[in-house]
């Protein structure tokens, strides 16, 4: 019988997981075998935890420009409407 443990500290990473920070544990039992050939029998047990950190986008000018351009028209609309009915 033997035991693997590790830890791993998670600092940085890619894509998805840019500057992602944790640590993760490892733990594994092992059953040996005196033969060297066979194989080695063991369930890896993994725990821990890590973040990811996200950007909040700035808001687009287009929204901005499509929000006033909404309201512009209306307005205009509104004071046609007044005069046709008034």
């Amino acid at each position: 019988m033997g035991t693997v443990s590790d830890t791993i500290s998670i600092t940085g990473g890619e894509g998805t997981f840019d500057g992602a920070i944790g640590t993760l544990f490892l733990s594994e039992n092992l059953t040996l075998n005196p033969d060297p050939t066979a194989l080695v029998r063991g369930l890896p047990l993994i725990s821990g935890s890590f973040q990811t950190f996200k950007t909040v986008p700035e808001p687009r000018n287009n929204a901005a420009i499509f929000s006033i351009a909404l309201i512009g028209v209306r307005f205009l609309l509104r004071q046609h409407r007044l005069r046709v009915i008034g």
